[in-house]
């Protein structure tokens, strides 16, 4: 009885470290593709019209405005109105669009990469352009200020919206491409991560100009997607084990799969809303 005892704790724990192990060579291949992306060359060519020589969003008073809580509704909207026609933000949006299109083309193969959303944040923490996966989602950040989320500032964990200096050269940036903390999408009811990487500007690359974000279910890694190898008596779950508020959270489990499987939203007592 102890001999089997410790055989299947054994086990167990060889099992737990094989699915963890396919999933942090998974995340590794998504730093390759969205590092790739950042360097596409049409990239730079649909954002700088967006941008003044000093790196500035030329959009940045209009997104003020519509950030502005003090300012009139019917200014809000003629400024989102503004915003969102803008010939150059629009030309953005659809090359997003391509782009993500061209990954979910290859969806049918379950271990392709499948993306939720892409969108681009200026120097500031303001959305950009923005597409989704799902055509039927709203753009509900669109031309807001996201500068508090991890996938902008690099730090562990989101931060307080209120401790972000609105237009504030001094707002912190991350330096590198990251994995974000874990996130609650309002709209899907999923957990979702974000694999974020600066965009710079000039020979030397020395010009901060904002972030591209690309942006995970956690549910759509490959692993949970396929047949993963776990015997039958095993099943997966992940748990972000990161420093963070999140730290404990089930993350994916197979009653969310089964449950969006039906085309359903997860309960929010199992996101803990």
């Amino acid at each position: 009885e102890i001999g089997y005892r410790k055989w299947a704790s054994e086990n167990n724990e060889f099992a737990a470290r094989l699915a963890a192990e396919k999933v942090t060579s998974e995340i590794g291949k998504y730093f390759i593709i969205v590092r790739s992306e950042a360097l596409e060359g049409e990239l730079r060519a649909k954002l700088d019209p967006l941008l003044s020589p000093q790196g500035q969003s030329r959009l940045g008073p209009l997104m003020q405005q519509m950030q502005e809580e003090k300012g009139s509704e019917e200014e809000q909207l003629k400024a989102k109105d503004k915003f969102f026609q803008d010939s150059d933000r629009e030309e953005l949006n659809r090359y997003l669009q391509d782009r993500l299109d061209i990954y979910r083309a290859l969806e049918k193969d379950q271990h392709a990469p499948k993306f939720a959303s892409v969108f681009v944040l200026d120097r500031h923490g303001n959305q950009l352009a923005v597409a989704f996966n799902d055509p039927t989602t709203r753009p509900t950040s669109l031309g807001l200020n996201v500068a508090h989320r991890s996938y902008f500032h690099g730090g562990a964990a989101d931060v307080p919206e209120s401790s972000i200096p609105s237009g504030s050269e001094e707002v912190t940036h991350l330096a590198e491409t990251q994995l974000s903390a874990i996130f609650k999408s309002s709209s899907q009811k999923t957990w979702k991560v974000a694999i974020s990487t600066p965009l710079y500007r000039g020979e030397g690359g020395e010009e901060f100009i904002g972030v591209l974000v690309y942006t995970i279910n956690v549910g759509d890694f490959a692993f949970f997607r396929t047949e993963n190898g776990i015997a039958q008596s095993h099943y997966a779950v992940l748990i972000d084990g990161r420093p963070g508020p999140s730290r404990g959270s089930i993350l994916q489990h197979p009653l969310f799969r089964r449950i969006t499987l039906q085309g359903e939203k997860l309960p929010e007592e199992l996101l803990g809303m």
